[in-house]
């Protein structure tokens, strides 16, 4: 797909016709399509007229809400690529990105501005600029190839890097997402985001805007507000990766929600009891897909009938499936090796479609992706002999305990919510699986009966506790830093029979 001209510019336009109609609502805050494209334009000229070349990184610190979505839509109109910066990050983390990155102009709301005090960044008030007297978008050149969007990784193995995606593959994948949703939005249609808007609430919200529906943006998870929406039957659909999902079933005073056309899943594996408990609440309208900062949503689909379809007749707890490739997405599965697996065999996921990351930046630099070059996940998993992915875990994380290699989601899949698994070191068996929960409660003996169906070696050695299981901003669990804190508060008595004494 070639694209000559800034499409971000050209929706902007085709935005214009949908006039007053509602395009974002925040806790009772409005912005209609018309004051998102005057405004959009506004930061447009700001940024262009602040020197912004095409595919400088401009940065933008704004709350969930209509300012960060003017921002953005902004700074993707002028050509150059934003970076919009993960609130949950910490000042340190926030210095690290700008540097790396090269930052040295920054969009912000004025309630954000010690975040980036001391940066020595050129700093653009978001107020200020909406504030002044409107005036004709100028345009920059716009290259395709040109840096368009980077976004921070986990960090879950390390130091985050950030990667960096060109303006041609990430309209691209705008397309691809559009092209794969399960209804087209329509003008009664609003989709409930909580999750950041640097992340994929942003990916799913501009779908949504190409057809005049509207989206409800609020920062973090609010169960009490979301009750009131579902009350009123306001929303049709949300975007609820599985733990959104987890705190809207165990908080929700509703019994049954039945105004919601289909609940949006991804970013970390959907376990079978969590599938159930929404099914239950919601009806069997939740549509799983997978998708990465290295390549956008979607990788792979799982429709809603598909996934009911399997949840309903699971068997199996050695991985989960994710469905099948997107239109345009190549996956190999290949051994340690490097050798192609066959049908059913377990190894490394690689990836490769027209909307690939171009590369990634860290403290040594931009590291390009070559062209035609498959990316390499760190995600283990197989095919089936109809083609669907299936996720076992990370490669990281394999756990190897006397002689055998097990996936800690092969037994947090049926460990009570919550709950998580890692191996502790030791000398007699290679490492030793702990079950680890952070609400001070005894599960022992749930876990015992949750894991009497699995083989004897993957059952969990000991039930701790720690002060709270640490995620990283899109809400994947740090199992290292989980390890830390186990054996900073636990000490191993090592042995054919180990025990954990308090330290």
């Amino acid at each position: 797909m070639a694209v000559a001209q800034n499409p971000w510019a050209l929706s902007l336009r085709r935005f214009a016709k949908f006039g007053d109609r509602v395009a974002v609502s925040s806790r009772g805050q409005t912005l209609t399509y018309a004051e998102l494209v005057a405004q959009a334009d506004a930061v447009l000229a700001a940024v262009i007229g602040a020197g912004a070349n095409p595919g400088e990184v401009i940065a933008i610190v704004a709350r969930n809400g209509p300012g960060v979505v003017v921002a953005s839509y902004g700074v993707m109109a002028s050509g150059a690529a934003e970076f919009v910066v993960d609130l949950n990050l910490g000042l340190d983390d926030t210095a690290y990105a700008m540097r790396i990155l090269g930052v040295r102009r920054v969009l912000v709301e004025r309630s954000e501005l010690p975040r980036v005090e001391g940066l020595g960044l050129d700093v653009l008030v978001l107020e200020d600029i909406l504030a002044r007297p409107s005036c004709d978008a100028p345009e920059l050149p716009f290259d395709p190839h040109a840096w368009g969007k980077t976004i921070m990784t986990s960090g879950t193995t390390g130091r985050p890097k950030a990667i960096v995606h060109r303006h041609d593959r990430r309209w691209i994948a705008h397309e691809l997402l559009r092209s794969h949703l399960p209804f087209a939005p329509g003008v009664s249609d609003r989709v409930l985001l909580m999750n950041a808007w640097s992340h994929g609430a942003a990916l799913l919200a501009a779908t949504w805007f190409e057809t005049g529906a509207s989206i409800e943006l609020i920062a973090g998870v609010d169960v009490s507000y979301a009750d009131e929406l579902f009350a009123r039957g306001e929303l049709t659909a949300i975007f609820a990766p599985p733990t959104v999902l987890t705190k809207l079933v165990e908080g929700t005073r509703h019994k049954r929600i039945d105004c919601i056309k289909c609940v949006f899943c991804g970013t970390a594996t959907l376990q079978p009891a969590l599938y159930h408990a929404a099914a239950a609440q919601f009806g069997p309208v939740i549509r799983v897909t997978y998708g990465k900062s290295e390549m956008f949503n979607p990788i792979t689909v799982l429709e809603m009938d598909e996934a009911a379809d399997y949840y309903r007749n699971l068997s199996s707890f050695d991985a989960v499936c994710l469905g099948t490739a997107a239109r345009g997405v190549e996956i190999e599965i290949r051994d340690e090796t490097g050798r192609l697996c066959t049908t059913g065999e377990h190894g490394e996921i690689h990836l490769r479609s027209p909307h690939m990351m171009h590369g990634s930046v860290d403290e040594q630099g931009f590291h390009e992706l070559p062209d035609g070059a498959f990316h390499a996940t760190g995600d283990l998993g197989y095919r089936d002999e109809t083609g669907r992915l299936f996720l076992a875990g990370r490669a990281h994380d394999v756990m190897k305990t006397g002689g055998y290699k097990i996936y800690p989601e092969e037994i947090e899949r049926v460990l009570p919510s919550g709950m998580v698994v890692v191996g502790i070191p030791s000398a007699h068996w290679g490492e030793i699986i702990v079950a680890v929960s952070d609400d001070g409660a005894d599960h022992a003996q749930s876990v015992a009966a949750a894991t009497a169906g699995l083989a004897r070696y993957k059952h969990p050695r000991a039930c701790l506790t720690i002060a709270q299981i640490p995620r990283s901003l899109q809400g994947k669990v740090q199992r290292a830093r989980v390890r830390e804190m186990v054996l900073a508060r636990y000490a191993l008595i090592d042995g054919p029979y180990p025990r954990f004494g308090p330290r």
